[in-house]
């Protein structure tokens, strides 16, 4: 069939107004989540955009309660949220966080049982509000030459290190940080004085309120990232996460200042306090539907590997370990064994 100009020009108008239309379509789908500060691979959410055409407007905060207060308030605007599980139970409760849709959620095949099991055993029943994203616990990272030469009878590798005050008034001339979390420290230190760490009694919270009491004088800093200023030696012991002891000393070898590091667990099994974090969709969401294709995307072995060897925290998702870096995986500090925790 001849075409004439007419006909160009009007088929022409066509596949525009279609290109148009379709982006259009993909501008409207715009996906709003929240997560800790660097706690994701770098590729993973220019990746998911370019796959889906969804743009996804990324926030970043420094502190589990400051996101909790935003969804206890309601309309937090966002679609997909980064939470603990230890504080994502009591938002499940109040009607906070909406039921997944596990029939969008195939990928959940590739999850840690044993993770899923934790969830639901302690703050999720039936895994229906949670997907597990990162899991692991605490620890105490230090300088031991520093430690050592301020207090040369401090017990290392013990947890009376940072809980009896008898040490920890030697060890603040050399600087003590914590970390700025309540819902990892109470139980770390329940734990410490043989109660239960997800225990509701007032005795046993006022026992460790006294513990906790008696050695904040010699606590420099309430703060997550102190680690980071261990090369400096600010600090000779910081309370952190255990990833994060794992990510400390590896940033005093790269400062090469001479300073070397060192991480220890709670001692015996089941003394180390697991925690998890995941994802959820607030009830109030706007974009449940892109919010599950996000959640089932990152739940991929690939992408799950790629936010482990970047942030080096343990990935709940059981097929993408073989995928992530050996020297993430042998390290306790970011994967304990099982006789450690």
């Amino acid at each position: 069939m001849r075409i004439n100009n007419y006909s160009k020009i009007f088929a022409s108008t066509l596949i525009i107004s279609g290109f148009l239309s379709n982006a259009a379509v993909a501008e409207d789908r715009v996906l709003k989540v929240t997560n800790w500060e660097e706690y994701i691979g770098e590729e993973t959410i220019a990746n998911f955009e370019a796959e889906y055409g969804i743009k996804v407007i990324y926030d970043g905060y420094d502190s589990a309660e400051s996101i909790d207060a935003k969804l206890l308030a309601g309309s937090s605007g966002y679609d997909v949220v980064s939470h603990s599980g230890s504080m994502v139970a009591r938002l499940i409760k109040a009607g906070i966080v909406a039921p997944l849709d596990k029939s969008k959620l195939d990928n959940m095949k590739n999850l840690d049982a044993s993770v899923l099991g934790q969830l639901a055993k302690t703050w999720d029943p039936g895994n229906n509000h949670i997907i597990p994203y990162m899991w692991g616990t605490h620890g105490v990272t230090y300088n031991k030459e520093l430690v050592l030469e301020t207090y040369p009878d401090a017990p290392i590798g013990s947890m009376d290190m940072i809980f009896d005050p008898k040490h920890m008034k030697e060890l603040a001339k050399c600087g003590v940080s914590f970390l700025d979390s309540p819902q990892d420290i109470l139980p770390m230190a329940l734990t410490h004085l043989g109660l239960d760490p997800g225990t509701s009694s007032q005795a046993d919270y006022d026992k460790a309120s006294e513990m906790l009491a008696a050695i904040r004088p010699f606590i420099k800093t309430f703060d997550n990232y102190a680690y980071q200023r261990m090369p400096e030696k600010e600090f000779c012991v910081s309370v952190t996460w255990g990833p994060d002891g794992l990510l400390a000393m590896s940033g005093a070898a790269e400062a090469n200042t001479g300073v070397v590091l060192d991480f220890f667990l709670p001692e015996g099994k089941g003394k180390a306090n697991l925690w998890v974090d995941g994802w959820i969709i607030p009830s109030d969401a706007s974009n449940v539907e892109d919010a599950h294709l996000f959640l089932n995307y990152m739940m991929r072995p690939e992408v799950a590997a790629g936010d482990s060897n970047y942030t080096w925290y343990a990935t709940a998702n059981l097929a993408a370990k073989p995928l992530i870096d050996e020297e993430v995986t042998s390290s306790p500090a970011a994967f304990p064994t099982s006789a450690q925790v």
